[in-house]
């Protein structure tokens, strides 16, 4: 995804600001309605924040750029851990269920 402008967003640490950039964020979506659901329930403007993605997505500022998609497999920490390795990450971001300390990562 891509920001137009600095936002807001809330982590597991509090509020930061989140620079304009291109972003990556790793997820999984085992739960109802799998991947479909959850990309598209992510893309909506409208809906209640409930992760910490959905800080990012809300913003007029946003642009979806792509997904990635794995079905059926379980790398969701596997992908965060060699991200974080190459780009910056947003401690506390996404991560709260997992060992990861971060699940979205600033690509550009």
């Amino acid at each position: 995804m891509e920001t137009t402008k600095n936002i807001s967003v809330r982590t597991a640490y509090g509020k930061t600001t989140l620079p304009q950039g291109t972003y990556a964020y790793v997820g999984s979506a085992f739960g109802a309605g799998g991947i479909r659901a959850r990309v598209s329930r992510h893309w909506r403007k409208e809906k209640k924040k409930h992760w910490h993605i959905d800080w990012i997505t809300t913003s007029d500022s946003c642009k979806h750029v792509g997904v990635w998609t794995f079905p059926g497999e379980r790398i969701e920490s596997e992908l965060a851990q060699t991200l974080v390795k190459r780009f910056p990450s947003v401690p506390g971001f996404g991560a709260s269920d997992s060992r990861e300390n971060s699940h979205l990562f600033r690509i550009c």
